[in-house]
């Protein structure tokens, strides 16, 4: 039996298949399931073991590189959404959505001095439309 109580497996055994089905299916839920071990027994292993937390975030890593691979497969074969997406990630210097926000009216009112509450009503006066 694994070493923190409730592993079905033992540690040495669980921890490759774990960190291999986290690769494959880029999810804790699958890769448990096929270690058979419970969600908490995961992240307790992750909190405690170094080694165990950095090779957890490699299977992440490489799982979402192989998402990004097969993405760009799907956006140069045919989906614009999916390449208008990967572009903006790639060079949000160039694609992205600028929107630029001008205010062009004037404060006539000095509200530095006013108390919390004489700023809240004030709010609800305009809210009000009072």
């Amino acid at each position: 039996m694994g070493s923190i109580g409730d592993d079905v497996t033992p540690e040495k055994e669980w921890k490759p298949v774990f960190l291999e089905n986290l690769r494959i299916y880029g999810t804790v839920t699958a890769a448990c399931k096929q270690a058979g071990i419970a969600r908490q027994t995961a992240y307790r292993h992750r909190q405690s073991d170094e080694t165990f937390a950095l090779a957890w975030a490699d299977a992440e890593e490489e799982s979402t590189e192989e998402l990004e691979r097969e993405a760009m497969s799907r956006a140069i074969n045919g989906s614009d959404t999916l390449m208008i997406f990967l572009l903006k990630a790639r060079r949000p210097e160039k694609y992205r959505e600028n929107v630029k926000i001008e205010h062009s009216g004037s404060v006539r009112q000095d509200l530095s001095g006013l108390s919390t509450e004489e700023l809240r009503e004030r709010a609800r006066s305009l809210i009000e439309g009072s």
